[in-house]
């Protein structure tokens, strides 16, 4: 009888995707508590590097050696959508 294993880290996916999901509600929480103002620009720049610092500690903690891998893919398209999201904190 064979063993079958399933090798892809489904933590991570989840992780990472549940990082960006936090982020985005948090950025999205401090754009409608203060709209057009500085203190919500500079928590969603926070944020944002907060949510790029939990990724890169996800890809070190499950240690992801290329974006080749489901894990690897999970963390990077994260890690866009959280540099995408802090563009109309950028721009206003």
């Amino acid at each position: 009888m064979t063993r079958c294993s399933n090798r892809t880290d489904w933590i991570a996916v989840v992780a990472a995707f549940a990082i960006w999901t936090a982020q985005f509600m948090a950025k999205w929480a401090a754009s409608v508590i203060f709209p057009d103002a500085a203190p919500g620009r500079i928590l969603g720049i926070v944020l944002s590097l907060g949510g790029l610092a939990a990724l890169a500690w996800l890809w070190r903690a499950r240690r992801v050696e290329t974006v080749r891998s489901v894990a690897g893919l999970a963390i990077g398209i994260a890690g866009l959508a959280t540099v995408f999201d802090t563009l109309p904190v950028l721009i206003g």
